[in-house]
């Protein structure tokens, strides 16, 4: 019996150390599982004015939650995006989640931005008065080296302020 529980632990040993070589238990090569997260949890909310009607205005109150890191993806709450790496091309699973109010009746859009450039990613909702409500997105986007993803909201009324709760957008890549 103890000759079985040290094979055991000699092939748990084993996979470990596959595991952190990338190779899987298969005995194949694998990618390093590449994420990055920005959000905020602000329940009293930060304000973003959205001035011109149908103009979009980027997020600028992220924090920085998990990230896989330098060569892969990097999140920034100086420019709130998330940067692709030199190691981190490939297909990722890219969610928005948001919970917001606002001052007046209108709809709000939100748009991920890749490159500066609007994304299939969308949603809009709309608020009347002094609403509060959430809207979400999600779906998958193929990002290379450098590329850098954003979140931006506008409204189809001039001069709405958005109050900013809960916001989260991450990126997993779930192929290389």
């Amino acid at each position: 019996m103890a000759e079985e529980t040290e094979s055991v632990r000699a092939d748990k040993s084993t996979r470990d150390l596959k595991q952190r070589e990338g190779i899987d238990w298969r005995g194949k090569n694998f990618k390093q599982l590449v994420y990055a997260y920005l959000y905020e949890n602000n329940v009293a909310g930060t304000n973003l004015v959205l001035t011109v009607a149908g103009t979009f205005y980027q997020w600028v109150s992220s924090t920085v939650g998990e990230e896989s890191g330098i060569g892969y993806a990097v999140g920034s709450a100086t420019s709130d995006n998330i940067t692709i790496g030199v190691s981190g091309e490939g297909i990722y699973y890219v969610n928005v989640h948001t919970c917001f109010g606002g001052d007046n009746n209108s709809t709000i859009h939100g748009i991920v931005y890749k490159n500066g450039a609007a994304t299939i990613l969308q949603f809009h909702r709309k608020l009347g008065g002094a609403d509060q409500g959430s809207a979400s997105t999600s779906g998958l986007l193929s990002l290379v080296a450098g590329d850098v993803l954003d979140l931006r909201y506008s409204s189809d009324g001039a001069a709405t302020t958005m109050i900013l709760h809960h916001i989260g957008l991450t990126l997993v890549r779930i192929s290389a």
